[in-house]
């Protein structure tokens, strides 16, 4: 999505990374979508579904998560052709500006709306995209979550991936009450599990074609981050 940090080349030579939310949606053709210190407080008990009215902005250091725009959309356009991240995630080629802004507009606002997925925005210091983050939490399991990462080839080596993975997975934790968060990547794809390793989370194994891209089953790698991982 190899430099100081493989998010930011998320996808160098395999620089790309994560799964989850975002693979899913990539992976689409019907719409051809798309491919964020202290002790923690108590976890929240409230129905960890419902993420809120607003769609919060998180400052996090040298970079900041908040909610996709329609300014974004040729950004979010270029990012999805590149290369790395059409061979991680399965994208449909060619992403058009059409399909960015049917995911700003419509497909990202309707999985926040339902509790389904909170999608961020990566910004560097001038607001401007540099790549996606996202969190999906499955109705059938809402203490636990899922989450999926990259960033733009411009953006990659600068630690923007793990900073933006940690950042998200503390939001998960804090404001969802979640308990577990999972990471996934296809076998080969270490640039991602480099930035999942850097951000805390613990290496579960392998797991035999429980990973589907492209309509194709391959191996995968899982690993998860606790609540208690990151106080």
């Amino acid at each position: 999505m190899p430099g100081p940090d493989p998010l930011v080349p998320p996808f160098r030579p395999p620089q790309t990374c994560g799964t989850g939310a975002t693979r899913r949606a990539c992976q689409d053709p019907a719409s051809r979508r798309r491919p964020p210190g202290k002790d923690l407080d108590p976890p929240v008990r409230h129905d960890v579904r419902t993420f809120g009215d607003a769609h919060p902005r998180l400052e996090a250091g040298a970079v900041a998560l908040r909610k996709p725009e329609e300014r974004d959309a040729a950004a979010i356009a270029r990012c999805h052709n590149d290369p790395e991240v059409a061979r991680w995630f399965g994208v449909a080629q060619p992403w058009t500006h059409a399909d960015a802004l049917r995911y700003v507009t419509v497909e990202v606002p309707a999985w926040w709306a339902r509790g389904e997925e909170a999608v961020f925005a990566v910004v560097g210091p001038d607001d401007a995209y540099q790549g996606s983050v996202d969190l999906r939490v499955p109705g059938t399991e809402p203490a636990a979550g899922e989450v999926g990462f990259f960033v733009a080839p411009a953006a990659r080596g600068r630690g923007y991936a793990t900073t933006a993975l940690t950042a998200a997975c503390r939001w998960g934790f804090e404001a969802l009450g979640l308990e577990r968060i999972q990471w996934r990547a296809e076998v080969g794809n270490d640039a991602s599990r480099r930035v999942a390793q850097k951000a805390g989370f613990t290496m579960e194994g392998l797991l035999r074609r429980a990973l589907v891209t492209g309509g194709t089953r391959r191996d995968c790698w899982i690993g998860s981050l606790l609540r208690e991982d990151m106080a």
